[in-house]
């Protein structure tokens, strides 16, 4: 991963790489399978980072492989960055350099009974926070909510797209648990914001709720990058932008009118990648998305 997180490093455009010229060290734990504590070796790592914390924050990320119900594996990947973070506290480490603990839930795959080791593993990201004179703020963009909403509709400001897109949502072609791609909603890397281009993406998926009163949906969000800058959300700051972006258009549909218990929201982060490297901006946008999971119909 480390590697991975090298390579869109230098993807970025020069300017992103002066702003953030950030320090990052990923340290991997591997457990045994139902495993909630890291073992002697690991420890052995661990009291390593503990000594060497001064000036570091601390970001923990767990997650299961596909043995086990969904459910369990999202308890047992929480149990695992829990326990790194209690282990790190009992070692001296600050709480406040702890900046996250989170358990991600089962890694898709499949295959025999032993499960794939790669992805019963907790990552710790090791962040130094080093200001780089002269650097630039990102693009940002005011909240989708507060910009664009008006009691009888978006309006479609003057910067997006001459010709609005949407994706078409035929609710006779699918079934319940059935995902559907919103193609045409793009995020601002490492914002929760859409592109002004997606207010009519949006505004079509309101248009369809309002008109199937009987339809619940789940918003699911997905990242670009694994880590900084699309996977880190500035404003919290957390890695869950992904829940964000969810969120997002979760709050503008309870605000437009949509019955809050017709919907619900989660985040993936980037472990359902559609473009498994994305090596242009183009297929980064591909990967920063917000699908739709039909509940009811």
């Amino acid at each position: 991963m480390q590697r991975i997180f090298l390579l869109l490093l230098c993807l970025l455009p020069v300017t992103w790489q002066r702003a953030y010229a950030q320090y990052f060290d990923t340290l991997h734990i591997h457990y045994a399978i139902g495993a909630q504590a890291p073992d002697a070796a690991s420890r052995l790592l661990l009291d390593s980072l503990a000594g060497h914390h001064n000036g570091r924050l601390l970001l923990i990320y767990s997650y299961a492989d596909y043995l086990g119900s969904e459910r369990a594996n999202q308890h047992l990947s929480v149990e695992r960055a829990g326990r790194i973070k209690a282990y790190l506290l009992e070692k001296g480490v600050p709480k406040e350099q702890i900046g996250e603990c989170t358990g991600l839930g089962q890694l898709p795959g499949s295959g025999g009974r032993e499960g794939n080791p790669d992805h019963r593993r907790s990552d710790i990201f090791v962040r130094r926070i080093k200001p780089v004179a002269g650097a630039s703020d990102p693009p940002r963009a005011m909240p989708l909510a507060g910009k664009i909403k008006e009691k009888q509709g978006i309006v479609i400001p003057a910067e997006a797209e001459a010709t609005p897109k949407f994706s078409a949502i035929d609710l006779s072609r699918v079934n319940v648990n059935d995902v559907i791609r919103l193609q045409h909603i793009g995020f601002y890397p490492g914002r929760p914001d859409v592109l002004p281009r997606s207010y009519a993406e949006v505004e079509h998926l309101y248009q369809v709720l309002s008109d199937n009163p009987r339809l619940k949906v789940r918003l699911e969000g997905h990242v670009c990058c694994c880590v900084y800058p699309d996977g880190y959300f500035e404003d919290t700051p957390t890695w869950q932008l992904s829940v964000q972006r969810a969120y997002a258009i979760y709050r503008h549909l309870v605000d437009r009118g949509i019955d809050s218990t017709r919907l619900s929201y989660q985040g993936f982060g980037r472990t359902r990648p559609i473009k498994d490297q994305e090596r242009t901006s183009a297929e980064g946008q591909v990967n920063r998305r917000v699908e739709v999971r039909i509940l009811e119909k």
